[in-house]
């Protein structure tokens, strides 16, 4: 066995779902592995890490109690890291509520 197939199935072993959706979603290819990739994403959303990195998604429109957009819990990182995890804004209707909220504070030039 390869050390890069030998990573993988530590990875494949874990108990995060997120850590083995992005194996299945980005890493192997074939038909089975995007079953594995619905399979294991279903498992990232009911999973108990994920509800509570989405109950921390602050109020866009409260003053935030942290300096800093490197904090992680900034709403733009908590929503990258929830991404990387498979996780999306019609996944949970917190997140659609962020998106909007964030939108209404666009300016006109876009930012």
């Amino acid at each position: 066995m390869t050390v890069e197939r030998a990573v993988l199935e530590w990875i494949l072993a874990s108990s995060e779902p997120a850590a083995r959706w992005i194996v299945h979603a980005h890493l192997l290819n074939g038909t089975e592995h995007v079953r594995l990739a619905a399979t294991e994403r279903e498992a990232v959303l009911n999973d108990p890490a994920t509800e509570g990195l989405i109950a921390r998604l602050p109020d866009w429109n409260s003053p935030a109690e942290f300096s800093g957009h490197q904090h992680p819990g900034f709403a733009p990182n908590l929503l990258c890291l929830l991404a990387d995890m498979g996780v999306v804004g019609g996944d949970d209707d917190r997140i659609e509520r962020l998106f909007d909220s964030m939108l209404g504070h666009q300016l006109p030039g876009g930012r």
